[in-house]
């Protein structure tokens, strides 16, 4: 495939590429981080340093030379996807964009959230990383759930997000026994 780099210019990283781009032309490269061939569509996981993004092939779009490399695609092997992007109408219903906000911590939540983690080790069972792993889930479990509302909005944590959200783990001791 090394042969077909020759004289392309990334013009989207795996992330940057969204239903905006419908009808550009798009060059994106990276790695194969997995490749699925369900019969006449292979589903193709690419990877940068940015992200993963999914690339359909289907035979009667992208002709069969094309489709017979997409194949033989094995993890890890280099790809280059360079195509115009077009809407299937036919998958409209079933497209599904999720937007993440951006999301910034203040030192004061940092600290908080490291002074939690280290009490509730201390109280309890000491599960070192996994701990704070749960805390953070429980923490960002709303933002998460309603991220598509904070679309484009940057959302910025501070002490008194976490000690509301947290609430719970820190008042009642018994709960936070039950919590990895």
């Amino acid at each position: 495939m090394a042969e077909s780099m020759r004289g392309l210019h990334r013009s989207h990283r795996c992330t940057e590429v969204s239903a905006a781009n419908i009808g550009e032309t798009v060059t994106v490269m990276g790695w194969v981080q997995k490749s699925r061939n369900k019969g006449g569509i292979i589903f193709v996981d690419l990877r940068d340093r940015s992200g993963i993004l999914q690339v359909i092939l289907e035979e009667s779009d992208c002709g069969a030379e094309n489709f017979a490399k997409g194949e033989k695609l094995r993890s890890d092997f280099r790809f280059v996807f360079d195509t115009h992007l077009k809407l299937n109408k036919a998958r409209l219903n079933e497209l599904k964009v999720l937007y993440i906000p951006k999301m910034g911590f203040t030192d004061d939540a940092i600290a908080s959230l490291a002074k939690i983690a280290c009490d509730l080790n201390e109280q309890t069972e000491n599960l070192g990383a996994r701990r704070l792993h749960t805390i953070m889930e429980k923490l960002l479990a709303d933002i998460m759930f309603a991220a598509s509302d904070y679309a484009g909005e940057q959302f910025i944590v501070d002490e008194a997000y976490v000690n509301e959200q947290l609430r719970d783990m820190i008042v009642d001791r018994d709960l936070s026994n039950f919590i990895l």
